[in-house]
């Protein structure tokens, strides 16, 4: 009855889908790619005889990114497996493109019954891995109706997204029984039960084993060259939100009345709002450079990053990484990057999308947490005046990533041991399964 009535409002609300399709079109550029493609209208040429098909899903370039360690977990233990690989954006589907190792790049399909359907006569998968926790019902629905063995992996809900599943725990109760979900924390193991789901394991974050790929960034050789003469201190507030942004100018500003002897990177989370923090740094007769800007060895104060896929590997170059999203009610950002490089970390209060994680980095002295940007600048300030405890503290944060990383091949197992890739898919092309 609930998939019923969620089918009814799908059908109520179609025109208003088309509009809003029309409209980011036209008006925000936003959808280059036909729409038919997300009706289950596309061309593929697969292969008939492949003794296996995995379709594996990311929403968009983020979930597409942590991906990448399971994705080559199961090309290396099944090389004669065909995989195919979904996104929702556009942006996402570009990602995908250069960086993940399947055969297929699709969109995937709006979850009105008749595009699942089409979408899953055409791929015909034999096993379904879902990126983090993105609950369609019909997709859902129709993957029970086949028999296609689903596993949710890196899965987490937030508390928005838990407030709003929970409203339809009747729709997802039965649509989630069955499938299994490998879930970063012990929190989202909860919420995951809360709704329905019945086959739950904490695995921890893919994108530990993910962040391996920075090592062999191109960007990585570029940016260390760009530093490597450098010898001020370098405080690097990365993925800061608005507010965020402007109180860091500000802490610099004291700073610099201080005559505090450090440069200073902010990398704002949304570039939208750059000539904003420019024009709030000239407020304060700041000097300001955009990182676009800089030509190594210039030497600079302060700078602005705007441009793309640069964070992760600046952490190596900083010396102190102040975490963004934490200062705020956002839920704080990763604490990895500056991790895998052995850099001290301080955070806000606000890390409740990584709590369980912070927690093992705060228990093992790998992180610090400041209440307020109080509490922040006197942290920095200790930190910069006492390299052996900035070791220290950096030293905690590398082995603590050791030990937590390996997650993909851990999932793998389980699943072997579990039976997922001997589970029946009912697909007579693909009926010797994995």
């Amino acid at each position: 009855m609930a998939l019923f009535f969620y089918n009814w409002l799908l059908r109520i609300f179609f025109p208003l889908l088309v509009f809003h399709y029309i409209r980011g079109r036209i008006v925000h550029k936003k959808y280059s790619r036909p729409v038919r493609e997300r009706f289950g209208f596309f061309r593929i040429k697969l292969n008939p005889q492949a003794s296996s098909r995995i379709l594996i899903h990311a929403v968009s370039a983020g979930e597409t990114v942590a991906a990448q360690p399971m994705v080559k977990v199961l090309r290396r233990e099944f090389p004669e497996a065909e995989i195919v690989f979904s996104n929702v954006t556009e942006t996402g589907y570009r990602r995908a493109k250069e960086i993940i190792e399947a055969d297929h790049f699709v969109f995937f399909p709006l979850d009105y019954r008749f595009s699942v359907e089409r979408f899953l006569n055409i791929i015909k998968p034999s096993h379904v891995f879902i990126l983090e926790t993105e609950l369609w019902p019909n997709f859902l629905a129709e993957c029970q109706n086949r028999n296609i063995p689903l596993a949710f992996i890196n899965a987490r809900i937030s508390s928005h997204s838990f407030e709003k599943y929970s409203v339809f725990r009747p729709l997802f109760s039965p649509l989630i029984r069955t499938s299994l979900f490998y879930v970063q924390s012990q929190l989202d193991r909860e919420r995951v039960e809360s709704l329905g789901g019945q086959k739950v394991e904490i695995a921890g974050n893919l994108k530990v084993d993910q962040l391996a790929q920075n090592l062999s960034s191109p960007a990585r050789e570029r940016i260390c060259a760009a530093f490597e003469d450098f010898e001020r201190p370098i405080i690097l507030f990365g993925s800061t939100h608005q507010i965020e942004t402007k109180n860091c100018l500000d802490l610099i500003y004291s700073w610099q009345k201080e005559d505090f002897e450090a440069s200073f990177i902010i990398a704002p989370r949304h570039l939208q709002f750059m000539d904003d923090y420019l024009k709030y740094a000239h407020n304060l007769s700041l000097s300001v450079i955009r990182k676009s800007a800089h030509r190594p060895p210039q030497d600079f104060e302060i700078m602005l990053v705007d441009t793309f896929g640069e964070l992760a590997n600046l952490y190596e170059i900083c010396t102190i990484a102040v975490i963004g999203g934490s200062f705020e009610p956002i839920g704080g950002h990763s604490i990895l990057e500056p991790a895998l490089f052995g850099k001290p970390i301080i955070h806000g209060p606000h890390m409740e999308n990584g709590k369980d994680l912070v927690s093992t980095f705060e228990m093992a002295g790998a992180s610090w947490k400041a209440q307020d940007f109080a509490e922040l600048k006197s942290k920095v300030e200790l930190l910069v005046e006492n390299p052996t405890l900035r070791l220290e503290i950096g030293h905690n944060a590398g082995l603590t990533l050791e030990k937590i990383s390996g997650v993909a091949v851990s999932i793998f197992k389980d699943l072997t041991v579990k039976g997922f890739f001997q589970e029946s898919t009912g697909n007579e092309s693909l009926e010797n399964g994995l």
